[in-house]
């Protein structure tokens, strides 16, 4: 039983290990375009460089954003403003997907009557982002709107803003590209799902997968807003409040599992970002 439950946990550090590797795909795959080109060891060791300081630092992601972006205008010595809005680039595709994978969570658990109002919420949300990513995208909708020119010829940092938006709006005729990044941004949260599945049943949660396939990625949610260091309070509430003892039959053996859960989920943000730090 022991070994099992090592196995599990095992395979719950490695499924965050895969995530982020493929965060740091992503992001390699939309530097490419610009042909702005590191190797893809040095995406990874950025992106976990990053992630780590996200953890003691205020701001969260945004926090361990800046800290990439600094780390790689000092490797990128050409196109700096494109790498760096890259980056928020990549964190926008990242959420994007976060909002679609829990619509298809609760499309997947719809027989609870409660998540129902909340599906279609968050399709609105999902289908107002798309509408709003292709008017963003299309600059004849953009220039028809009223005093656009006006307004944007009198902006502080006009040439910068410019190449932020030209280095965004070049995506438009890379369409694969995206959709690949989206579909990567998809596989990266099924691999935190089945982290936070794995560790869980080790410890002995008392939860289906198709709950965390719910809940996981809506703690990602509540974590990524940055109100503490590195998520610290306002990702373990969340945990608290969906993961509750519901249903348990030893409410106290639940409660502590669930902290044990919450430790461990915490654990493995750090011990990546410190095994990156350190070698």
């Amino acid at each position: 039983a022991v070994t099992s439950h090592l196995g599990q946990v095992t395979a719950g550090f490695m499924f965050f290990l895969i995530a982020i590797f493929l965060c740091s795909l992503r992001w390699q795959m939309l530097m490419h375009i610009h042909s702005l080109r590191l190797p893809t060891f040095a995406f990874l060791k950025l992106f976990m460089i990053g992630n780590f300081f996200a953890q003691f630092m205020p701001g969260g992601i945004a926090t361990g954003d800046i800290i990439k972006s600094y780390y790689v205008t000092k490797r990128v010595h050409e196109k700096r403003v494109e790498a760096v809005t890259l980056i928020f680039l990549d964190r926008v595709i990242g959420t994007y997907a976060l909002v679609w994978m829990i619509i298809i969570a609760l499309t997947l658990n719809l027989s609870i009557g409660t998540y129902r109002t909340k599906l279609w919420v968050l399709i609105i949300i999902g289908v107002g982002s798309v509408v709003l990513t292709t008017l963003f995208f299309s600059k004849r909708v953009l220039r028809r709107l009223p005093f656009f020119d006006q307004v944007y010829d009198h902006l502080p940092y006009k040439e910068t803003l410019t190449r932020i938006y030209n280095s965004v709006h070049h995506y438009k005729d890379h369409k694969r590209y995206l959709f690949g990044a989206l579909l990567i941004s998809l596989t990266v949260q099924l691999c935190l799902v089945m982290q936070g599945y794995y560790i869980g049943n080790a410890l002995g949660l008392n939860a289906a997968l198709n709950e965390y396939l719910l809940k996981i990625p809506i703690v990602n949610a509540v974590a990524a807003i940055p109100i503490t260091f590195g998520s610290f309070g306002t990702a373990e509430a969340a945990y608290m409040s969906l993961f509750a003892s519901a249903g348990a039959i030893d409410i106290v053996a639940h409660n502590a599992r669930l902290v044990a859960f919450m430790f461990m989920m915490r654990l493995v943000l750090l011990f990546w970002g410190a095994v990156e730090v350190l070698y």
